[in-house]
């Protein structure tokens, strides 16, 4: 008798448990499925470990739902290639060049270099696409000349606005845009201005694996610098102060889902001059979780890259330099593809 009264009150107690932890369970999911963020998510794949790293954009504010920045046109793009990201199942790097509709030369030169994707020495590492950004350019000639270029090429986005330094900002937000929507595959995105130089072999073998899983990841060469022609009012407003801490633009790295997060932080900021100051400083400043990291790799003296690949030579360490000279350029490409490749 007092062993069935025993087990009888052992199965009380484990059906107290089992209802007790069923409800609170299903409180548990109840409350993350009401809690909607409303921002896009990534799933970042480590291959090595198979774990999967899942990124939230913006603030995690669910009061925050204005992120359809949609740069004040339906379709902003004048010419496009939908397709670039598409034909690979799993795309490293975009490098999204900055470039202007004259500069045919200089986009010949990064195709037939570096920026030749189907390079033999890439595809043991990785691989990336290249994609120019540009406005319009007011000479008809030189936008037919765009125009052909991209048939030809396919690797040319261009805006509906003229190219020009008071466009940058919209510029540098429509780059963010086409990501958003054709090219959330790329893990990685480089974004450089067209006299900068890559060492691919080693972008792909070091950094993709470093840093594709970090959250809201951005790297680059930080400068000070005080916001001009804005009231102070406004500034308080947006939680910034008259100094802020940007990117110098020509040479940045980025995770997809800082992409994300500065394209859908734009809605909320007011709008300025210049693309470094507003695009890689204000936009950022107003994401909570966040890893900066200054690109030390970078140079942006040309002479000092030859002399650190001439004395080191595959120890030199530089990924990124800015290049002064066509010279430049070219001897660097033959350091780096004698090195590297």
């Amino acid at each position: 008798m007092r062993f069935t009264k025993f087990r009888w009150k052992l199965f009380g107690s484990l059906a107290a448990s089992i209802f007790l932890w069923t409800v609170l369970s299903s409180k548990g999911n109840e409350s993350e499925l009401t809690v909607e963020y409303d921002f896009p998510k990534s799933v970042c794949n480590d291959s090595e470990n198979n774990v999967y790293v899942h990124h939230f954009y913006l603030h995690n504010d669910p009061n925050n739902k204005n992120h359809s920045y949609s740069l004040r046109a339906h379709n902003p793009f004048h010419l496009q290639n939908p397709g670039l990201c598409f034909d690979d199942h799993a795309l490293d790097f975009l490098v999204l060049i900055n470039t202007e509709p004259n500069h045919f030369l200089r986009r010949k030169v990064i195709r037939m270099t570096w920026g030749d994707v189907n390079l033999p020495g890439y595809q043991k590492y990785g691989n990336f696409r290249i994609l120019f950004l540009v406005g319009k350019s007011p000479s008809k000639k030189i936008q037919k000349a765009v125009e052909k270029e991209a048939v030809k090429h396919g690797d040319i986005l261009q805006g509906r606005f003229s190219e020009a330094p008071n466009n940058l900002p919209q510029k540098a937000l429509l780059g963010l845009r086409w990501i958003a929507e054709y090219c959330l595959k790329a893990k990685m995105i480089m974004r450089i201005e067209d006299t900068v130089i890559l060492n691919m072999f080693e972008i792909l073998r070091e950094y993709k694996s470093r840093y594709s899983c970090t959250k809201n990841f951005m790297m680059c060469k930080f400068v000070k610098q005080r916001i001009k022609f804005m009231d102070h009012e406004n500034l308080k407003k947006m939680n910034l102060s008259p100094t802020i801490t940007h990117c110098k633009s020509k040479a940045v790295m980025m995770t997809r889902d800082m992409i994300l997060s500065i394209y859908h932080a734009a809605p909320h900021m007011t709008p300025y001059w210049s693309d470094e100051v507003y695009v890689y400083g204000m936009l950022p400043a107003q994401i909570q979780e966040k890893t900066l990291k200054s690109f030390k790799q970078f140079e942006e003296n040309s002479d000092r890259a030859i002399d650190c690949y001439e004395t080191n030579q595959n120890n030199c360490g530089l990924v990124a330099i800015d290049t002064q000279t066509r010279s430049h350029h070219n001897i660097l490409w033959s350091h780096i593809k004698h090195y590297f490749a």
